[in-house]
């Protein structure tokens, strides 16, 4: 911020300490979720938290160090400005998870249709009985494309277009398979593998999709185990695949 109090933080060897091991616990954190395949989902999101912490915390720190006594006194002007630009950053990329996750909910909700007494709705609530799950939010949206997906912990959304195109064991096995998603967490990691690779300057050189994929195989033989045959699962992706392609 000034030379002053930047010289005064560089040469207080504790405080030099402690963002060099911020910043390997960031590195390391990031190696681990890169190399270990054989994760939980827990241990997924807890090195992506741990990453994105690790390296806003040196920032973080120095603005709110006390080495420098008088900061606003030795400084120039621009500083405290700088100081409050950096801050405002900060809680701008926290915000903006809640806020952007409630944007896409409105979005999502304005697009949706109410429909009582649905099959779906029936199916839906049957499975988390069963899987002892919390019952999730069944979202109808008004569109003849065909998909299907998780939001967070407790959402799914469904197309019209993907309740026409598939019959009622095809559309059993999507649900199966979004539960899945709801019981592992997957969503989530999605999210979090977004907002990490949009935060971190490290991250963004690297692909998650292997963590995505391992995700998409494990719904699909969960829903193979419970159908006890993969030709429900099969089918509906083929009639998906034949709308796009």
């Amino acid at each position: 911020i000034c030379s002053y109090c930047l010289t005064n933080f560089l040469f207080t060897p504790w405080k030099v300490v402690i963002v060099s091991l911020s910043i390997i616990i960031s590195l390391f954190s990031l190696f681990l979720l890169l190399r270990k395949k054989s994760l939980s989902m827990n241990q997924k999101l807890g090195l992506i938290y741990s990453h994105i912490f690790f390296l806003a915390f040196p920032f973080i720190f120095y603005t709110f160090y006390k080495g420098c006594k008088a900061l606003f006194a030795t400084c120039n002007q621009a500083s405290p400005i700088l100081i409050m630009l950096i801050l405002t950053s900060i809680v701008t990329l926290i915000m903006g998870t809640i806020i952007g996750q409630s944007l896409f909910l409105l979005r999502m909700k304005g697009r949706s249709i109410d429909i009582k007494d649905n099959l779906i709705v029936a199916t839906i609530k049957k499975l988390a009985k069963r899987f002892n799950i919390k019952n999730p939010k069944i979202y109808f949206i008004d569109s003849a494309k065909p998909f299907a997906f998780t939001y967070l912990k407790s959402k799914i959304f469904i197309s019209i277009g993907l309740i026409e195109l598939l019959n009622k064991k095809e559309i059993e096995a999507v649900l199966l398979h979004e539960i899945n998603h709801i019981q592992n967490k997957s969503s989530l990691l999605k999210f979090w593998t977004s907002f990490m690779r949009l935060l971190s300057p490290i991250a963004a050189f690297y692909s998650f999709d292997s963590h995505i994929y391992d995700e998409e195989i494990k719904a699909d033989q969960f829903t193979i185990q419970e159908q006890r045959t993969n030709k429900h699962l099969l089918s509906a992706k083929q009639k998906i695949d034949e709308f796009y392609f």
